[in-house]
């Protein structure tokens, strides 16, 4: 093999490795070895490994950072979840909506609305620190209508005492008539 490759027939004739052909004879295993002489023995399956190793690696760590990307876009609240949220707290106030959470004494229920305002308030606050809400019309709307909300709230005395407990009864009605 080293006359036929690497003597001076082999600079004059330039001869093709035996791979290179299309036989129907198999190389002779003392050839193959002649061939693989200058191949490393352990980098081929130490590579492959290491390959293998990477792409699982790769694959794990996007889909790892595509699902804390998806959790984190579930927890943003956008500028509509503030006004569905602060709509919702008006009807209350004014006994339109029924919440199970809503206390029935009209001095607890003031209380509850000014804590959900209140926790509302914070958790924009918190959204800005963060940069999960931007622009500055949009944070100085939501302020102002919690604001807002919190100023011009019908009153809760009896009026809004008798609205609930009317509500409170018709959907306990509907309970017992399902």
């Amino acid at each position: 093999m080293e006359a036929l490759f690497e003597g001076e027939f082999a600079r004059r004739t330039l001869p093709r490795s035996p791979r290179e052909l299309a036989t129907p004879f198999a190389i002779h295993p003392a050839a193959e070895d002649y061939f693989d002489r200058d191949k490393p023995l352990a980098i081929g399956p130490v590579v492959e490994w290491a390959s293998n190793g990477l792409s699982f690696f790769g694959a794990f760590s996007a889909g790892a950072l595509s699902f804390y990307g998806l959790l984190r876009r579930k927890k943003i609240r956008k500028p509509s979840d503030y006004f569905a949220e602060i709509r919702q707290i008006e009807q209350i106030a004014r006994g339109a909506s029924l919440d199970a959470a809503v206390p029935s004494q009209p001095s607890e229920l003031a209380n509850y609305l000014q804590d959900r305002l209140l926790g509302l308030r914070r958790d924009l606050i918190e959204d800005i620190c963060d940069g999960r809400i931007k622009g500055d019309q949009v944070i100085a709307n939501i302020l102002s209508l919690i604001n807002d909300t919190r100023r011009h709230s019908p009153p809760l005395g009896g009026q809004a005492a008798d609205l609930r407990a009317r509500l409170l009864s018709d959907h306990e009605a509907t309970r017992e008539a399902a």
